[in-house]
């Protein structure tokens, strides 16, 4: 079971790590698209979609190392309230 279990966080880490990377052509296609959009009054069709899946991939990839290192947002409003034994389960 240990095994499987550092598997995943080793492929977590790895998949983290090169997520972080996805946000640099996002930043590309941006501000491409902010320069194409007001230097040149022409949009592109494409800069809005390749935004929302690059941004989405990313979100995907990065939410399991966050998990990982316990960096996500989380509201625990229930489960604050609970005993340690059921918040385990």
């Amino acid at each position: 079971m240990f095994k499987i279990d550092r598997a995943i966080d080793t492929f977590n880490e790895k998949f983290g790590f090169y997520a972080s990377y996805l946000v640099l052509p996002l930043i590309i296609v941006v501000v491409f698209e902010v320069f194409m959009r007001y230097a040149f009054n022409a949009p592109t069709s494409w800069a809005f979609e390749l935004t929302v899946f690059l941004y989405g991939v990313h979100f995907s990839f990065a939410l399991a190392y966050a998990h990982k290192h316990n960096n996500h947002v989380s509201i625990d409003v229930f489960e604050a309230r609970l005993p340690a034994k059921p918040r385990v389960i």
